[in-house]
């Protein structure tokens, strides 16, 4: 599926506010994943979903993947572009605004982290999920 397309059958105009930089390279992908290491038995987490490329290459291979997006304007894109995949949900709301709990409520105890963050809240997301591992130590 050629991205570049589905983005104009569907009218979507990038917001630089968000700071949306979408992967289309479907080998950067491929490998991108592969290095994760999901397997079929992983439940992943990604943040800033985008127009799902990375997310469906994460569903091919994971048991679950709930990804948070921001840009209620995706959603027909990601309604092309995961349609196929019943072990994606994606999530329309911030990140930063939802708790830890509630996304551990969601995902349960284990999971990963798979994303091309969003670089505007890169330095955020990684601090508040290195103080929920540093908690969770003690």
């Amino acid at each position: 599926m050629n991205i570049k397309n589905v983005l104009k059958e569907k009218n979507f105009i990038f917001k630089k506010s968000l700071g949306q930089n979408f992967l289309t390279d479907e080998t950067l992908l491929g490998s991108v994943v592969e290095r994760s290491g999901v397997t079929k038995d992983t439940t992943v987490l990604e943040i800033g979903v985008g127009a799902g490329t990375l997310t469906a290459e994460i569903a091919k291979r994971a048991k679950k993947v709930y990804g948070f997006e921001v840009d209620q304007n995706l959603k027909p894109v990601l309604e092309k572009t995961l349609g196929e995949f019943d072990n994606a949900e994606i999530i329309f709301k911030d990140v930063m605004k939802v708790s830890m709990q509630e996304i551990e409520n969601m995902l349960g105890d284990e999971y990963i982290l798979v994303a091309n963050l969003p670089y505007y809240i890169t330095t955020p997301i990684i601090m508040r999920l290195l103080k929920k591992q540093a908690v969770a130590k003690q």
